[in-house]
């Protein structure tokens, strides 16, 4: 089933993965959609993820 393969990826603190955001700032350019890859800070702000215990 879709869920059960699209779950494994999701992230269950509200944090997100580096890798993850490289493959999005990359394919921004490569889709043409930004004229360069943009820094993960200007992406998000890890202000709002929730706090790890």
């Amino acid at each position: 089933m879709a869920y059960d393969e699209e779950i494994k990826m999701m992230s269950f603190d509200g944090a997100f993965s580096p890798k993850a955001l490289d493959v999005i700032r990359l394919s921004l350019k490569e889709l043409g959609i930004l004229d360069n890859v943009p820094d993960a800070k200007d992406l998000y702000d890890p202000n709002f993820a929730p706090v790890k215990f």
